[in-house]
């Protein structure tokens, strides 16, 4: 789905802001996943994009999904997700969630402290607990450190504590940052898993799942590991780690590789201004109402842009939002071709963690969501 003359054409009848997936490019990015991954469950981060034909076609597919809440639980279990192939590795789960997850019979889970796993303990006895072990985060756009994460040196106590408090330790989790560009991160955190699983072993403890998380990076705007690479790269650290007997089931919970490049967000230029030395143009689409991850980097320029007219001189942008917030500026010094009044901008691999985090401040509404398989 290229944001070319073509692609103008079809679109043009759809009232802006607007975002359009491919489902063509969905099903590819999750086979590219599989084929990457053998013998891996591949487990789709619900957080990145809940739209309810997304979640179909990945159902459909042989996905399994991870959760962090009891909106996002039911809401797969109203499409029909069997409750077996749902996970939820959200460290912190309120007794109400737990409960519910009791009642639905879902229950493999991350804990990291010891105070979840009281939590967990009065409401959902004999649950599954995959601890959260702290790896490096070096590299990644978010670093996740800090608020979660439990550190190696408290095993094989937290395992043993576990088991005292009438839970099952049933396998190992990280987290290697979103976004993550630090190949060397994977063999790592591989490395460290495995050293903590072998203390389990002996131990008499028998873990039976290792989750290598998320944090497969996509092009934006520079060229990234590719989902090939990463698994190369943790397939071969595998195959000399995890010797055991019983080998582990793997998993892995991705959302941004699997859905971020499938989303276009079209936008219509409603105001234009100069201020100074520097060109201003506003778009109906901001940090509050769709593209907050524009504003969480190092810099403003995390998404690719494109213009409708790409042939023309290029001038250097500020792009602002609708709101009147001066934090709602997705993008700084950005070049494109000169854009006029009224003419369309188009903002690529927005396919995740955008209508998801969006809200109506201020009055404007997240885009709309459309597919690009329904345009004649």
């Amino acid at each position: 789905m290229k944001a070319d003359r073509d692609f103008f054409s079809k679109t043009q009848s759809l009232k802006t802001p607007f975002i359009i997936y491919d489902l063509q490019k969905l099903e590819d990015n999750y086979q590219r996943i599989k084929s990457s991954f053998p013998e891996f469950k591949v487990f789709f981060v619900m957080k990145s994009n809940a739209h309810p034909r997304i979640i179909s076609l990945l159902r459909d597919l042989g996905a399994g999904f991870e959760t962090a809440s009891l909106n996002e639980t039911s809401e797969l279990l109203n499409l029909k997700v069997d409750s077996k192939k749902i996970m939820s590795f959200h460290p912190i789960k309120s007794p109400e969630f737990l409960q519910f997850l009791n009642k639905k019979r879902i229950d493999i889970m991350t804990a990291d402290s010891y105070q979840e796993i009281d939590k967990i303990a009065h409401d959902f006895p004999n649950a599954k607990i995959v601890p959260r072990v702290v790896v490096d985060n070096l590299g990644s756009a978010w670093q996740l450190n800090g608020k979660y994460g439990i550190e190696i040196v408290e095993f094989p106590h937290f395992f043993r504590y576990i088991l005292r408090k009438g839970l099952l330790p049933w396998g190992l989790t990280f987290h290697v940052g979103s976004q993550c560009e630090n190949i060397s991160n994977w063999i790592k955190a591989i490395q460290i898993c495995d050293k903590v699983w072998e203390d389990a072993w002996r131990d008499g403890i028998r873990l039976k799942l290792l989750s290598l998380g998320g944090g497969i990076p996509v092009k934006y705007t520079h060229i990234v590991p590719s989902i090939e690479k990463v698994g190369t790269v943790a397939m071969k650290e595998l195959s000399k780690t995890f010797l055991y007997k019983t080998k582990p089931v793997f998993t892995i919970e991705l959302g941004r590789s699997i859905v971020a490049d499938v989303g276009v967000l079209v936008n219509t230029v409603f105001g234009t201004a100069t201020r100074g030395e520097i060109n201003w143009i506003y778009i109906e689409t901001g940090t509050y109402n769709g593209l907050v991850e524009a504003i969480e980097t190092d810099n403003r320029n995390f998404f690719p842009v494109a213009t409708q007219f790409p042939r023309r001189r290029k001038k250097i942008y500020n792009i602002g939002g609708p709101t009147c917030v001066s934090l709602d500026t997705p993008f700084v010094g950005i070049k494109l071709p000169r854009i006029n009044l009224g003419e369309r901008v188009v903002i690529k691999n927005a396919g995740a963690y955008t209508t998801v985090c969006a809200s109506s401040f201020n009055g404007f509404s997240p885009p709309k969501e459309y597919f690009f398989q329904d345009l004649n």
